[in-house]
């Protein structure tokens, strides 16, 4: 009996290479110390929004952790395409009054409705991690170095944005390239496609990780007023906190997550066509005048 268990949970979740996401809210700790009741129903528009989209895009949830999902993609396309809905539908969703006074209000930009709710960080990453079929959870887990990894690019970006790892992009790319996406567990026929944008952020220094690593940024057309800031020493900004009454949005300083020519990258980053709905990386060389 547990041998059918452990064959039929397994057979359940992604395996083999696969793309790995996280997501955490961003000032979560000073939202819960300041408005708990608020939060409470926060959150729960926050989880019923990402669960309802996981099951649109044949995604699968592997676990919680407070308020920060862990899910695993079998497609790599289909991954950035449900990263980019969480935010659109984030924006969208139905949050709680007081959330919208003031904290997490709505800001707009040339008519454009670019944030609305809580903000959330979303990272992505394409790898071959370990997995386990968890008995108490009757859920599969994931455990090794791409994991770690992959948390770690959910950390190095914005409230309100995606960040993916060049692994991720590079095999999306392919994807496309390869052929018009047959393959349904790649990109579900149901989901319509959600135009979105690439930026190139350079070489990024990750918490804990040796080295730099080539990131990107993904943004849903719709959304196309929300820049990712890649100023060396500079924090993505605590959007939560910071909309002033011009409703401007101003970075706070931080550690510094870039390396120390950023400012270079920076210059040198391109915003990237679409072909379809995959993202096209350009070299500084091929981009448009």
């Amino acid at each position: 009996a547990r041998l059918r268990y452990r064959r039929r949970v397994l057979a359940e979740a992604p395996s083999g290479a696969i793309a790995l996401i996280f997501t955490d809210i961003e000032g979560s700790t000073r939202l819960w110390a300041s408005h708990p009741d608020m939060m409470k129903d926060a959150l729960a528009v926050h989880n019923n929004t990402i669960r309802g989209l996981i099951a649109k895009f044949g995604a699968y949830e592997v676990k919680t952790i407070g308020d920060s999902f862990m899910i695993a993609c079998q497609g790599s396309s289909s991954a950035i395409d449900l990263c980019v809905a969480i935010q659109l539908g984030l924006r969208d969703a139905d949050w709680p009054a007081e959330l919208m006074k003031g904290i997490c209000g709505p800001l707009e930009q040339n008519g454009t409705l670019l944030w609305r709710g809580l903000r959330v960080r979303i990272g992505a990453h394409w790898g071959l991690p370990d997995r386990i079929a968890d008995p108490l959870a009757l859920r599969v887990d994931y455990f090794g170095p791409s994991v770690n990894f992959a948390a770690r690019v959910e950390g190095a970006t914005n409230g309100g944005h995606v960040c993916i790892s060049e692994d991720l992009h590079d095999v999306a790319l392919g994807q496309c390239e390869a052929a018009e996406l047959v393959d349904p567990l790649l990109a579900p026929a149901h989901v319509p496609p959600v135009p979105y944008t690439t930026t190139d952020l350079g070489e990024v220094r990750l918490k804990g990780v040796p080295g730099t690593h080539h990131l990107l940024c993904v943004v849903p057309d719709e959304l196309a007023g929300r820049v990712h800031d890649v100023n060396p020493g500079v924090a993505p900004p605590s959007t939560c906190f910071t909309a002033l009454d011009d409703k401007i949005l101003k970075p706070a300083a931080r550690s510094n997550i870039y390396k120390e020519d950023s400012a270079e990258t920076k210059a040198d980053a391109q915003v990237a066509p679409i072909f379809g709905n995959c993202p096209l990386l350009l070299a500084p060389s091929a981009a448009p005048e």
